[in-house]
């Protein structure tokens, strides 16, 4: 039996799995490059019918809304990815090709790579944003943005399976899956519970807003048209008063100035002592309304510098609060002592 030397027999393995040549009988290969966009919907509730969400962030409106990204190319939207031990994540797209052959290029490396689901993360693939409303529907400034990670790409709805080069089922069925794709006439949904499936709309004013969705903002996709990646409809939206618990000064920040407030009526009855200082609303300023702000301390954004209210209290009376609470055995109701105090 001739032995076959293993630097031959791998030599031959990896011809044979080579993708195909990018010329064949002097004709070269053409790609076949997916393209993209935002499906604009209402009767599917595309882009349309969001929610406010103000749970997942305390202290925060989160404009929830469902998007779906089809792809109407001449070949799938596929990608590959590569975790690395350090968590970077690199993510390639595979261009396929009409002889059958597969490019690979790659889109982008991305650390820290933490999926919420799926082993995706390809950081940016879309770009949420609400415009102003210019007179006669102009389109204004962007007064809120959020960039979208995928965490999957699969062929969720058929967007229109007459296209050429669509398959008649869904190919790509699962987001754990290696590669990941969107098939040509299929479109990939993102419901409006997914994980970054929001704009944060915090501290706008009640009224009319594009919605605009771009896909693939930084060009990390090769495409057959870049032109047609912008989606806007006109939105109404009323967004929710936001209240932070311990924001006693509503500046929307848990912090000193909020401590303050509390200090400043310290055992008081309201009246005489400041309502804002009594967020329990038993009527007496004590332990239970330190808590409140010490158990949301740090809640919410921080104020620019300089812009702190000089409502601080005197160091001493910090002072004296902590030795307060050192000295004192048990903390009652209604003070700082030793003993127990019934509520």
């Amino acid at each position: 039996m001739k032995r076959i030397p293993l630097s031959v027999l791998a030599l031959s393995v990896l011809v044979a799995t080579a993708p195909a040549p990018a010329v064949f009988a002097g004709v070269p290969a053409t790609p076949l490059l997916p393209d993209l966009f935002a499906w604009e919907d209402a009767s599917r509730g595309y882009m349309h019918n969001g929610t406010f969400d103000t749970t997942t962030q305390p202290g925060r409106a989160l404009y929830r809304f469902t998007a779906a990204i089809p792809n109407i190319g001449d070949g799938p939207f596929e990608v590959f990815e590569v975790t690395h031990p350090n968590n970077t994540q690199d993510v390639f797209q595979n261009v396929h090709d009409s002889f059958g052959g597969v490019t690979q290029t790659l889109m982008g490396s991305f650390p820290d790579a933490d999926p919420a689901f799926g082993h995706l993360f390809l950081v940016g693939l879309a770009q949420y944003n609400l415009r102003e409303v210019l007179p006669g529907n102009g389109v204004g400034d962007v007064v809120a943005s959020h960039d979208k990670t995928s965490f999957g790409l699969v062929d969720s709805v058929a967007f229109d399976t007459s296209l050429p080069g669509a398959p008649p089922a869904r190919v790509y069925n699962s987001a754990n899956s290696n590669p990941l794709g969107v098939s040509v006439g299929w479109a990939d949904l993102y419901t409006s519970t997914l994980p970054g499936q929001w704009i944060d709309a915090t501290g706008l004013p009640d009224g009319q807003y594009w919605l605009e969705v771009i896909i693939d903002p930084n060009n990390f996709v090769q495409e057959t048209d870049d032109t047609t990646n912008t989606t806007r409809v006109l939105v109404d939206l009323t967004i929710p008063s936001i209240g932070i618990p311990g924001d006693l000064d509503g500046d929307g920040f848990v912090g000193i100035v909020d401590l303050g407030v509390v200090l400043s009526s310290w055992n008081l009855n309201v009246p005489p002592g400041n309502p804002l200082a009594d967020p329990t609303g038993d009527g007496f300023i004590g332990i239970e309304d330190l808590n409140v702000v010490l158990g949301n301390w740090n809640a919410g954004i921080p104020p620019p510098p300089g812009e702190v209210s000089a409502n601080i209290p005197e160091p001493g009376a910090l002072g004296v609060l902590g030795l307060m609470c050192l000295s004192s055995g048990v903390i009652g109701r209604h003070g700082l002592g030793g003993g127990t105090v019934s509520p």
